[in-house]
């Protein structure tokens, strides 16, 4: 290269004369277009690239500046931003012939102007390459749609990508999330670890990440920030480790969220029970809210069955005509709106296993909807447990569960407290069963304490305590066992109590 060319490029480039690369000067010794570097130069400082983007690739100095321009043109009519082109000038040193080529080839596989546009340096790689990627990233079952929303991909090292999967596996990432949120794959593993280490730290188990397999992918900083704030509504830590996807949200949206949940009624403690609720639009809440009201259930019902705000209000409406179908009153139903929430194909299952097989009295339910919201299993247990172990009677002797509705709400483990009461105080219910679904104020007036409600009810917790615990921990694994029972037999367990 003369020394008048590189007079030409510091009297240009000034202060950046030296951020011009070895290879740089390379090619513009051997370029044929010397003479016309100046002209070069003044159309790209024209179309706004500064003289520091230049001089790092100052090769472009040495293209036709015909050429040059001939491509700026063609690459902005194929809706290549000035900004892109401000930001990746290297475009420029291909042909508008290739760059036709190469934009044709990303088109072919389905790549939308936009997302060539977001990804411009796509255009500078191979066909060959990018085809070769592609297929590559289809044999991992990431989907073509996934693929064109992060075309980025098709620009790696396939190697790097690979080995960025078998590392998300060892994470306990399943390969579908992994497909979901190929984004992922791009990134510098090391980061991905950084995240992942961050929200182990917060409390998130590995399963919990394979579910929102999306947050290795956001800032640590945010996803700190998001949680501190979610404290600050005091969400407890278990809640949101339970849902994780929350950290996804913008401070300012979930103060947004809760501010708006709690205008509707609903109390910040159901808040902090189902913060589901915080992931969703005000718009969606607002919506299933007046549906509800329109639907008869009132402010104070919502707040106690928040759940129902999770629901798409056409599902509660179909739920809502079932339930009439199966002749519960607007009255029943909205005496206990649970059974709203409820799948009405479980509900139909329990209805007729109640009124069918233990022969309960349709009307018994249409007036106490609420049995339809008890698990039957543990119903008809506990119903058993009041015949034989705290009515006494024998397995053989007669027990019309229709007599017993006083019983149908009451813990069998408050139950056996008053009966061991009563025996202790040498009273006889088995004359009158009924004492046994006495209030504990009422219970201890029989023996003669006159005592309030509150203390009588504290003392009564305390009598029932050992054998609530004791009965509470049988009934989970009791479910359990008649639940894999019915999923292995198509049946209930208990046919007759």
């Amino acid at each position: 290269m003369t020394m008048s060319t590189k007079s030409v490029l510091k009297e240009l480039l000034g202060l950046h004369f030296s951020d011009v690369s070895e290879f740089s000067f390379e090619f513009l010794k051997r370029s044929k277009n010397q003479s016309s570097i100046g002209r070069t130069f003044d159309f790209l400082l024209q179309k706004g690239i500064k003289a520091e983007k230049i001089a790092k690739n100052a090769s472009i100095l040495g293209m036709n500046p015909e050429t040059v321009q001939q491509s700026f043109f063609k690459l902005n009519s194929l809706g290549i931003s000035l900004k892109k082109i401000k930001k990746h000038p290297t475009l420029l040193n291909m042909r508008p012939k290739t760059i036709q080529k190469h934009y044709d080839n990303l088109i072919n596989l389905k790549i939308s102007p936009s997302r060539i546009n977001t990804f411009a340096t796509l255009l500078s790689r191979k066909p060959e390459t990018i085809k070769d990627n592609f297929n590559k990233l289809t044999k991992l079952g990431i989907n073509l749609e996934k693929i064109a929303k992060n075309a980025h991909l098709l620009g790696r090292n396939f190697e790097t990508i690979k080995g960025n999967f078998n590392k998300l596996i060892k994470l306990g990432i399943s390969p579908k999330k992994i497909t979901a949120n190929a984004h992922l794959l791009g990134m510098n593993f090391k980061t991905i670890k950084k995240h992942y280490d961050i929200l182990r730290s917060l409390g998130i188990s590995p399963k919990k990440i394979n579910t929102s397999t999306s947050l290795l992918g956001r800032n640590s900083g945010s996803i700190k920030n998001n949680y501190d704030k979610l404290k600050s509504l005091i969400i407890h830590f278990d809640k949101i480790s339970k849902n994780p996807s929350l950290l996804n949200l913008k401070p300012e949206t979930i103060v947004a969220h809760y501010d708006n949940l709690v205008s509707l009624g609903i109390n910040p403690e159901k808040v902090n029970k189902r913060p589901g609720l915080l992931g969703m639009s005000p718009k969606t809440i607002k919506d299933h809210y007046d549906k509800l009201i329109r639907l008869g259930i009132n402010r104070e019902k919502i707040n106690k069955n928040v759940s129902l705000l999770t629901m798409n209000s056409n599902t509660i409406k179909n739920h809502y005509e079932k339930l009439k179908k199966l002749g519960l009153t607007h009255e029943a139903i909205i005496q206990n709106v649970q059974v709203l929430s409820m799948n009405s194909g479980t509900v139909q299952s329990y209805f007729n296993y109640l009124t069918g097989t233990i022969n309960l009295n349709t009307e018994r339910i249409l007036i106490r909807s609420r049995l339809l919201s008890y698990n039957p299993d543990a119903f008809i247990r506990k119903m058993r447990i009041i015949k034989l172990d705290i009515l006494g009677l024998r397995r053989r002797d007669e027990f019309n569960i229709n007599k017993f509705a006083p019983f149908y709400s009451l813990s069998p483990a408050t139950l056996l407290a008053k009966k061991i009461f009563f025996a202790r105080n040498k009273i006889d219910i088995l004359k009158n069963f009924n004492q046994l679904t006495l209030s504990w104020e009422k219970v201890m007036k029989k023996v003669g304490n006159t005592i309030d409600n509150a203390n009588a009810d504290k003392q009564g917790r305390e009598m029932t305590k050992t054998y609530k615990k004791r009965y509470d921990e049988w009934m989970t694994e009791y479910k359990k066992w008649c639940n894999d029972f019915f999923r292995r037999r198509g049946r209930r367990l208990i046919q007759k109590i």
